[in-house]
């Protein structure tokens, strides 16, 4: 008999500062192993969770920085994004790949809500 894998792509829910940077690191395993990044495509969209709204698309070079031997992508979220938590409730995103063979995967969803900043510089 068969074992069922689950790839679905686990939500977390954080909780941050609006008007913050919020940078994150995701490391890209295949079958329990660090990937090496090169040739791999990764983007991740920012939206309003109401109203699917885009609010940002991230990809390499414009948000996304590879650490490529180690298999790790540093996400950053600029302030710019994370500012709309001051008057929208919640903001969604995924981190999509696509690896050199050309399959698509979904590695992380986040649930992003937001706290007001106190000082707003």
């Amino acid at each position: 008999m068969a074992e069922l894998i689950n790839l679905e792509a686990e939500t977390q829910p954080i909780r941050i500062t609006a008007g913050d940077d919020f940078p994150f690191t995701v490391r890209i395993k295949e079958d329990g192993v660090a990937q090496p990044l090169a040739g791999w495509t990764i983007t991740s969209q920012v939206k309003n969770k109401d109203t699917g709204a885009v609010l940002a698309t991230l990809t390499i070079g414009s948000g996304i920085t590879l650490q490529p031997t180690v298999g790790d992508a540093l996400i950053v979220i600029p302030d710019t994004v994370t500012e709309n938590l001051r008057t929208i409730k919640c903001i969604i995103l995924d981190v999509q790949t696509i690896n050199p063979v050309g399959y698509k995967r979904t590695y992380l969803r986040m649930t992003i809500s937001g706290q007001t900043d106190i000082t707003q510089i």
